[in-house]
């Protein structure tokens, strides 16, 4: 059973509407890379960071391990 504080209440689910579409924002950052090279786009390393970062990594070493 997944238990969250929500503004210092607990909730026993999520719904839909108190999920952000993370995509959403992630799309909007701007790809620092050079065109020639890309492999894939920007949003795939940005939701592995981000991915590592909920789990508990708090350093650069944490998020590539």
């Amino acid at each position: 059973m997944l238990v969250i504080m929500w503004l210092s209440r607990p909730i026993d689910s999520l719904t839909s509407s108190d999920v952000a579409d993370l995509r959403r924002f992630l799309i909007l950052v701007a790809d620092p890379r050079d065109a020639r090279g890309l492999r894939y786009p920007a949003l795939a390393p940005l939701c592995a960071a981000v991915s590592a970062v909920l789990t508990g990594a708090r350093s650069l070493i944490a998020i590539s391990e």
